[in-house]
């Protein structure tokens, strides 16, 4: 049995996997960055200023409050998920 999903599922699931793809990138930086930026064996400058301020907003900023490719990033993430179940559930099906 192939599992199908109209578009108005579909996109509720990217966006649902968009947000914990956020979630579990903006967490994952609040712990790194301040072990790589902070850190004096480090050279701070391999990552240009505006790199790390803008790592810094997207990290602190709610996926809802995203501009729209910088939600369209996480979405991409999310449709790889979401691709995965979709294949694994035809196969078990």
């Amino acid at each position: 049995m192939k599992y199908k999903y109209d578009d108005k599922i579909e996109n509720l699931m990217v966006e649902v996997f968009a947000n914990f793809c956020h979630n579990q990138w903006a967490n994952w930086m609040e712990w790194m960055l301040p072990r790589v930026l902070d850190n004096p064996k480090h050279i701070n400058s391999d990552y240009p200023e505006t790199w790390t301020e803008r790592w810094r907003r997207q990290m602190r900023t709610p996926y809802s409050e995203l501009s729209e490719d910088e939600k369209e990033s996480d979405r991409k993430e999310a449709r790889k998920i979401l691709s995965i179940l979709k294949e694994t559930m035809e196969a078990k099906a």
